[in-house]
């Protein structure tokens, strides 16, 4: 059809490239925060589709290993991205013309690479009835978006407030990120590999589990390198499992073009956690000092390994 889902794929990364270059443009705050919101939409309907396809397409039996293999594509490409803005002048245009090569490249794999196409929602299932209906679905798979999303965003938002704090310098600072983006990059298909062979809503609740004493651990681990780094490591690593692991519950969840509803949903909590957790993190560090962003972290992460434990003990007494 004339909007099939590879063709709006393509659509929005030319759109997305375009705004990146209208950021060299326009110089006025005002123009920046209108280009960021509609880049931001264009990237949200580039993600959605892009996990629904894989959803649709990957084997049940390898789902979670697959999109492993997403999540750590995606780690790599925020690895780089940090990377390049390291070597280039933070206060010329080159980065915007970065950013929209990417963007181009990215199309040539959807040009070029043939293969099953993604199948598109039926009307009922792309209205925003849906995607509150898939909420109710699949809980614990969008619960693992909104617990992500703030997790991720206080590892690598908040991480260099946290060191700074405690007088660490810079080259430390870049060393503990380092640390976290690499964990990213190689526990997330291991994990992956895992929720396949064992049971996905089994993995989601030991990787809570886990992310809720990584925390509390290097609240403990001062400021001691040898502790901090491999620390942070495991849980930026683990964390990200909640996301892939989550995804592949709503591949169980969800056949079809009802996917694509759903993926709305988890990427909607997904934001939601990213625009929640770093002012909670803020106040508590302005509370109780820098080990108030451990306690947001390892809090998020308790009350998620909560929530997954009523649905099963209800099952419990219903058999």
């Amino acid at each position: 059809g004339l909007l099939s889902s590879r063709r709006i794929l393509i659509l929005s990364l030319i759109g997305a490239a375009g705004f990146f270059l209208l950021f060299s443009v326009f110089q006025s705050v005002p123009a920046w925060y209108v280009l960021r919101f509609l880049d931001g939409a264009l990237m949200t309907v580039i993600f959605v589709i892009s996990e629904s396809w894989i959803n649709q397409i990957v084997t049940p039996k390898r789902r979670a290993l697959m999109l492993g293999v997403y999540g750590t594509a995606l780690a790599g490409g925020f690895g780089v991205g940090a990377l390049i803005f390291a070597v280039i002048d933070a206060s010329s245009n080159v980065g915007f013309y970065y950013c929209a090569l990417v963007m181009v490249l990215g199309i040539l794999p959807i040009i070029t690479l043939r293969g099953p196409a993604a199948t598109a929602p039926d009307p009922e299932d792309s209205n925003s009835a849906a995607i509150i209906r898939a909420a109710g679905v699949a809980p614990a798979a969008i619960a693992a978006a909104l617990a992500f999303g703030a997790l991720e965003t206080l590892m690598f938002s908040m991480i260099p407030v946290y060191a700074d704090r405690l007088d660490m310098g810079t080259d430390i600072i870049g060393m503990l990120m380092f640390s976290a983006a690499m964990g990213g990059i190689f526990i997330q298909i291991p994990v992956g590999w895992v929720a396949d062979r064992t049971d996905r809503r089994g993995t989601l609740v030991w990787i809570a589990l886990v992310a809720t004493i990584g925390p509390l651990m290097m609240w403990q681990s001062g400021t001691a390198l040898v502790w901090l780094m491999p620390l942070l490591f495991v849980q930026a690593g683990i964390s990200s499992g909640l996301y892939i692991v989550g995804l592949a519950l709503l591949g169980e969840r969800f056949t079809g073009g009802a996917i694509a509803a759903a993926n709305a949903a988890f990427i909607f909590a997904y934001g939601l956690g990213s625009l929640i957790g770093p002012p909670a993190a803020g106040l508590a560090m302005d509370t109780i000092g820098p080990q108030g962003l451990m306690l947001v972290l390892a809090t998020i992460s308790g009350v998620y390994f909560t929530f997954l434990q009523f649905p099963r003990r209800r099952a419990q007494l219903d058999s």
